[in-house]
């Protein structure tokens, strides 16, 4: 047996967000949160993401075909827990005394990572003989539309997945840019803003937090949203 094969990582179970479908998950190894910290040292987001996305898919037992941004958020915090420590000290300060003292340390536990739940349909209704489906974004998506000259076109595009009429399904998959684009440029101020609910609701991951401030006592409750508050 080769000496790398003699250490064994633990498993920890989860479930897929946007999937609700079971798996399990290791602890990231040294070569790759070396390559973590390079794609942090970069300053790039296009590498950040695509790092992140691989060491992910790395740790899962199972990868699914498709992360979404919230999969990913809510993975890569609980790895990143099971891999240098679930907990992580941050400072806050208070809302209501300006008091330069007026700031609390705050441990943050990263294993109550949630992901928030979305109560709107993923079917919108154009008019009464068009229907529109939407799908949330990819990693794959999120690293075109960052290298796209028009973001807001780009994720309209993204998120479209199929159009339904009285007598045909269209997958938009199987369209061209420029077909998906003449559609956009068809849709009224309110159809659009429909669409722009759903994208607006996208599921993100939060932790809830409570501290105290130590000068004036105030108690405040927080929501940290985002994988980039959390360390």
């Amino acid at each position: 047996m080769k000496l790398s094969e003699l250490n064994s990582t633990p498993r920890y179970p989860v479930v897929i967000p946007s999937t609700n479908k079971k798996t399990t998950y290791r602890p990231f190894l040294v070569r790759e949160e070396k390559a973590l910290l390079t794609a942090q040292e970069s300053e790039d987001i296009q590498t950040m993401i695509a790092t992140m996305d691989n060491v992910v898919r790395n740790c899962l037992a199972n990868p699914p075909d498709r992360l979404t941004t919230f999969d990913l958020e809510y993975l890569m915090t609980l790895i990143r827990a099971k891999s240098v420590g679930e907990h992580s000290d941050l400072i806050f300060s208070c809302d209501k005394c300006n008091d330069p003292n007026a700031k609390a340390q705050v441990s943050i536990d990263l294993t109550k990572v949630k992901v928030s739940k979305s109560d709107h349909s993923n079917k919108i209704k154009l008019h009464d003989t068009l229907t529109a489906q939407l799908k949330y974004p990819t990693i794959d998506d999120i690293l075109k539309i960052n290298e796209s000259a028009d973001k807001e076109l780009a994720l309209l595009k993204v998120c479209l997945d199929k159009l339904y009429t009285q007598d045909e399904t269209y997958s938009l998959s199987e369209e061209t840019d420029d077909e998906i684009e003449e559609f956009i440029s068809t849709l009224t101020p309110s159809q659009k803003k429909q669409i722009q609910h759903f994208i607006d609701n996208i599921p993100h991951t939060y932790i809830d937090i409570e501290y105290t401030c130590p000068v004036c006592n105030t108690k405040h409750e927080r929501q940290l949203k985002g994988i980039n508050n959390f360390f």
